[in-house]
């Protein structure tokens, strides 16, 4: 084997290996949209997790909030190459959870107070669920009920404050980071380097 065609499967077998392990995002209380946190693609994972439905065959990322932020609403923001989107908490406090889902023109899409979609052991859980999108920036309001929703990001009523603690997963098509496209790139066409090689031996 060359050194290029090793190069080129040690990038192939780094790329996989992001694919498949992703650790849960912890927020850190992104209480607008100017500060709204990334999710970005090499967090999400296609692992096997009982409360996230296709948790196998649909990248997700879980996002924990722990008591103590004293944000009064938390943003976060993804990318996605389009297909259906998932937001569905699996674990909240007492302060009951809504969210809220914008395009990155501050429409608002969706929104959600109480809807128990899977075992994630709330009745109260909020879930926005297979929700079709088309290819672009999103990002994701969650307030504590009776809190509302609106155009050009608004969120009022509830604020979160610092007691506010949940368990979300997000389940959405990533868009390939930067990265990981031109290590990708360097290992198709190592694998391709090393097969035209291979053949005209």
């Amino acid at each position: 084997m060359t050194m290029f065609s090793k190069i080129a499967l040690a990038a192939a077998i780094s790329v996989a290996g992001v694919a498949a392990h992703a650790l849960p995002v912890a927020s850190i209380g992104a209480g607008s949209v100017a500060t709204a946190q990334v999710l970005g693609a090499s967090l999400f994972s296609t692992n096997f997790v009982s409360t996230v439905t296709n948790s196998t065959t649909q990248p997700h990322v879980e996002v924990t909030r722990s008591t103590g932020l004293r944000t009064a609403y938390d943003f976060y923001t993804f990318g996605t190459s389009g297909g259906l989107v998932t937001i569905d908490f699996d674990s909240v406090n007492y302060t009951d959870m809504e969210v809220g889902l914008w395009n990155a023109a501050g429409t608002l899409l969706a929104a959600n107070d109480d809807n128990n979609y899977d075992f994630g052991g709330s009745i109260l859980d909020a879930a926005i669920v297979n929700f079709n999108v088309a290819a672009g920036n999103y990002f994701i309001g969650v307030c504590r009920f009776g809190c509302g929703f609106g155009n050009a990001f608004a969120v009022s009523g509830g604020a979160l404050g610092n007691s506010g603690a949940y368990v979300m997963n997000v389940s959405a098509n990533p868009v390939p980071e930067p990265g990981s496209l031109a290590l990708m790139g360097l290992a198709l066409a190592g694998l391709g380097v090393a097969s035209r090689r291979s053949k005209a031996r």
